[in-house]
């Protein structure tokens, strides 16, 4: 995609501009986005961030319109997806950012704090894979007071400051594993993800393969086959 998106502030006094459009993995987007003070028509680039998808289902201003926050591409090398809500302080220019160890979240930005919620969409069973019976937690609370602010000439740094920040767990509440109604893996012709699932469900020989993975490399990609990596195999008879 080389066409660009844009929103506007709701004053219209600033535009957020989306490009540069790349897709990691299957049914997902990311890009990079810049901002424009309408005003001065000065832009600031935040490269190297990118932002999940076309950036407006994650973006949020402020009631003030001085601060505005929206979800980033965490890591960047998109191998793992997790939730960090990158928020900027327009007439400070300085940035913050809060990283989570999961996903499906939602940030709306206020005067003074951000607040998270789970987002609605709570994964509900599938016969593909062993699924948890799983309810919303209640939202969290992050007021910009007790964040670490840093000036926007620091940018370029971003992903080497975030190596040592805080990682917030904020999962739904698990009731335990639903019935699962489906059949087990067969082959190694499945994604890694619905490897991993069957393997935390218990099943012996998702375990072994997923195991066999591991000792292979440290950085799994969960959106290829196991077979990408084990070729292929079928499922033990004893198992």
């Amino acid at each position: 995609m080389n066409e660009k998106v844009e929103q506007y502030s709701p004053d219209k006094k600033h535009k957020l501009t989306f490009y540069g459009f790349k897709e990691p993995r299957m049914a997902m987007s990311i890009c990079r986005f810049s901002l424009t003070d309408l005003e001065t028509n000065q832009i600031i680039d935040f490269n190297p961030l990118w932002a999940i998808g076309i950036g407006q289902s994650g973006f949020s201003w402020s009631e003030d319109q001085t601060l505005f926050s929206i979800h980033l591409f965490d890591p960047p090398n998109g191998i793992i997806i997790n939730d960090n809500f990158f928020i900027y302080n327009i007439k400070k220019s300085c940035f913050s950012s809060i990283h989570f160890s999961t996903w499906n979240l939602i940030g709306r930005c206020h005067n003074d704090h951000i607040e998270i919620e789970y987002d609605e969409h709570i994964a509900g069973e599938n016969l593909k894979y062993p699924t948890k019976d799983l309810s919303k937690p209640g939202n969290l609370r992050f007021d910009f007071s007790g964040l670490q602010w840093i000036d926007i000439k620091s940018l370029p740094q971003f992903n080497e400051l975030s190596e040592n920040a805080t990682v917030n767990k904020f999962k739904p509440i698990d009731h335990g594993w639903r019935p699962f109604k489906g059949e087990l893996p067969k082959t190694t012709e499945m994604l890694i993800w619905e490897l991993r699932e069957f393997a935390k469900y218990g099943d012996v020989q998702s375990q072994r393969w997923f195991a066999e993975i591991e000792a292979k490399t440290d950085k799994i990609n969960y959106w290829v086959n196991a077979s990408h990596y084990l070729g292929l195999k079928n499922r033990e008879s004893s198992t």
